[in-house]
């Protein structure tokens, strides 16, 4: 058995994970660098990578619990009983995966395979968000800067383009040009395409 803060066990590294992504993705080696310079770049640890996927199936389960509560959840807050069930859910979620847990190889490659790219799409969506408020406040730099005839400040490297077809792009995987000129850690946004999150790994 392994802690939650210790599930790599020395053996799961990046390229490991990036194995667990979608098919199309998986074949995709800018993808897989951009992965592995973040890694490296906020000094995150996979043993740190893992203990945040768990997370995310700890959250999960416990907005799907809320959901089985009487009228989904939505009980007046007041209601003592709901209360008791809601610390109850908690209680049970915190015990299965919370930070005390423990899981065997295969609870904790299950969760893994299921949860990686989830949590990977939300953090590449957090350096898109983080990109475009330093974009927002270099152009009101920028603008003062030439305004008052200062020098302007270097731009930061960012994540290219999104591509439309997203993780589900076939492209990717033949033309490396495509491959390294937009990001593919997105949803399909093409008009005739369907935005919907990746599951377990196929």
């Amino acid at each position: 058995l392994h802690p939650r803060n210790a599930l790599s066990a020395g053996v799961i590294d990046a390229h490991y994970l990036w194995q667990l992504t979608p098919h199309n993705i998986r074949a995709n080696a800018d993808e897989e660098r951009r992965f592995v310079h973040y890694l490296a770049g906020s000094q995150t640890t996979i043993d740190s990578v893992l203990e945040q996927v768990v997370q995310l199936k700890l959250e999960t389960e416990k907005v799907a619990g809320r959901r089985n509560l009487p009228n989904g959840g939505q009980l007046d807050e007041d209601d003592n009983a709901y209360d008791d069930e809601v610390q109850e859910l908690d209680r049970r979620c915190e015990a299965k995966w919370g930070a005390q847990a423990y899981f065997c190889d295969d609870s904790a490659l299950a969760i893994i395979s299921e949860f990686f790219f989830h949590w990977w799409m939300n953090r590449v969506d957090d350096i898109k968000n983080a990109q475009r408020q330093r974009n927002n406040g270099n152009a009101v730099t920028n603008f003062i800067a030439g305004w008052t005839g200062g020098s302007q400040p270097p731009q930061a490297p960012g994540l290219p383009e999104d591509c439309w077809y997203g993780f589900e792009c076939r492209t990717q995987r033949s033309n490396s040009v495509h491959a390294s000129r937009y990001n593919h850690v997105c949803l399909n946004t093409h008009p005739g395409g369907a935005a919907v999150r990746p599951g377990r790994a196929g």
